[in-house]
């Protein structure tokens, strides 16, 4: 799953606290700083790679809301229908900036880096979309922790409970959002991986099957091999093999 990282200049060293996480957790991301090079034509390069994304992390701030550059990527994101997940730096309001962020839930976490494990077990569920799969250990976890998290957002942003709570109350949550946080990462991991692996190992199925083409006996083959793999009988391929058949059968 390929992440774009929309966002000003000015929130570099938050964006570049929040691309190290990715990267740490397995997300090709990409991000102009880094892979736009002197020489290349920006906007057409922006473009380019927005089409080959699967979800655009809008980091979303006052410097980005005033940025012409942000603004033309939600521009080509809404003509290309693409995800967004809005990743709250401050308190910028999304509403009336264009009609495409109009009613986006968006991420609005009360330190960077637990809004940034946030996203990835966003991104791992949109991943597990994908496969159209909902059974991993790690999604359940997950969404247990999604939960209790939004849960507590809210109660610091609106309830306050820094200040207001118990002791005793405040203790509750944090054992709890530890206790889940550290059986969630661990699951996701590990399905991320496996994706992963499901991924690169489809990719290859389908080009070595068009460069055996016309072959049918070699076609055949591969696609025998491909059903005594291991992952094969993951429910992340289920949507996959049927696909190989109906190649063979045309």
């Amino acid at each position: 799953m390929k992440i774009f990282i929309s966002h000003s200049w000015k929130n570099k060293y938050e964006v570049q606290q929040i691309l190290n996480e990715l990267k740490t957790f397995g997300v090709d991301v990409w991000i102009d700083a880094e892979d736009l090079l002197p020489g290349m034509r920006i906007q057409p390069e922006i473009d380019r790679q927005l089409i080959d994304t699967d979800i655009v992390l809008l980091v979303w701030s006052e410097a980005a809301a005033a940025s012409k550059g942000v603004f033309a990527e939600i521009e080509t994101c809404a003509r290309m229908e693409k995800v967004i997940i809005p990743f709250h730096l401050d308190q910028t309001v999304l509403s009336g900036v264009h009609p495409y962020l109009e009613g986006i839930k968006g991420i609005h976490p009360y330190d960077l880096m637990d809004g940034v494990r946030y996203l990835e077990m966003v991104i791992t569920q949109y991943m597990a979309r994908e496969f159209g799969i909902n059974s991993l250990d790690g999604l359940q976890k997950m969404q247990e922790f999604r939960g209790i998290m939004e849960t507590v957002s809210h109660k610091i942003r609106k309830e306050d409970i820094k200040n207001t709570g118990s002791d005793t109350e405040k203790d509750l949550w944090e054992r709890d959002i530890l206790a889940r946080n550290a059986a969630a990462q661990e699951s996701m991991r590990q399905d991320l991986v496996v994706l992963g692996e499901i991924q690169t190992l489809v990719q290859k199925a389908f080009a070595d099957l068009q460069a055996a083409q016309p072959n049918r006996i070699a076609m055949s083959a591969i696609v025998a091999q491909l059903k005594l793999h291991p992952l094969a009988k993951h429910p992340g391929m289920a949507q996959y093999l049927p696909l190989f058949d109906n190649i063979l059968a045309v």
